[in-house]
């Protein structure tokens, strides 16, 4: 059977993560800037009191590079820019990575597609047993192999509604079969008793393969 794309699932607000990594970089470059600020105030202060050969600025800084790396480091201008902004960008680019590369494809053979840090995913329609919503925005496929995650997807509830579907039709499709295997056996048995009576097959043969028909039908 020719294999059919049936839902296809792209990534949600993916646009909207990149915007966000491009505000960070923005505020981390404000928070920069406004400590370079505070830095150049604290150096006209500096030329200020060298111009006066203030005692107390000699007391306090050696150099003028003295006087930089203490409104740095003392002035708290290097954690205002670690907080305020290195690590938004951080988690930002993090989640960006994390969550903006997902996407689903669903075929009448197959689920395939990229789930977290757009790490690629294949896997078969009749390997998986159970499929449910997960955080963030996304979905969660329990399969012969263990469980895959893909976060972050467009139409999340439809793809769940349309996988457990397909699940149901694979299981009535197999149940039909099976169904169809037990009341078959019993002709199987009847045919293989008028090759018998026409002396085709021996007794024994007839015995073997009534006892593989019959354990057939015990296991399905």
């Amino acid at each position: 059977m020719e294999e059919k794309v049936l839902l296809k699932c792209n990534n949600r607000n993916a646009k909207a993560w990149n915007i966000i990594v491009i505000l960070m970089m923005c505020l981390l470059a404000y928070t920069v800037f406004r400590a370079g600020v505070v830095t150049w105030n604290q150096t006209e202060k500096y030329d200020a009191l060298a111009s006066a050969e203030s005692y107390y600025l000699r007391e306090i800084y050696s150099s003028r590079m003295d006087m930089w790396v203490s409104t740095i480091w003392n002035g708290g201008c290097i954690y205002t820019v670690i907080i305020d902004g290195f690590i938004p960008l951080v988690l930002s680019i993090w989640l960006n990575l994390w969550i903006s590369k997902t996407e689903l494809t669903i075929t009448n053979k197959r689920i395939y597609g990229k789930k977290a840090y757009g790490k690629t995913f294949e896997v078969r329609l009749d390997d998986v047993s159970f499929v449910n919503n997960s955080f963030p925005g996304g979905i969660v496929l329990n399969c012969v192999a263990g469980q895959i995650k893909i976060p972050n997807i467009q139409n999340r509830d439809r793809a769940c509604a349309f996988i457990r579907k397909l699940l149901l039709e694979r299981q009535n499709e197999i149940s039909a079969f099976k169904q169809e295997m037990i009341f078959d056996i019993p002709n199987e048995i009847k045919k293989y008793s008028e090759l018998l009576s026409t002396g085709i097959i021996t007794k024994e043969e007839f015995e073997e393969k009534k006892i593989q028909l019959l354990n057939k039908q015990t296991y399905s």
